[in-house]
């Protein structure tokens, strides 16, 4: 899960960012901060949110065999197949 403060370009803040920050690691969560309105760190939060979220992913639940999708010729019943040849 990831905490994400906005709004960091207003003056007067509610919590301050070493507070967010130790609460996001207290509980095991990453904490980025952005403003919308100055775009401070937009693109830099969500490039590093999207960097550590594949860094988490186990690469080996990718390339399982037993993961495959094995997609194979149906038979009909009553038809026969053609052996070759087109249509």
């Amino acid at each position: 899960m990831i905490i994400l403060g906005n709004k960091v370009d207003i003056a007067e803040r509610n919590i301050t960012e070493n507070e967010a920050k130790n609460y996001a690691t207290n509980k095991g969560l990453l904490y980025f901060e952005t403003s919308a309105k100055t775009m401070k760190n937009v693109n830099e939060d969500f490039d590093e949110m999207a960097k550590k979220v594949l860094k988490s992913q186990d690469d080996k639940s990718f390339n399982k065999k037993d993961s495959e999708i094995k997609i194979e010729k149906e038979q009909h019943k009553g038809k026969k197949q053609k052996k070759s040849g087109c249509c």
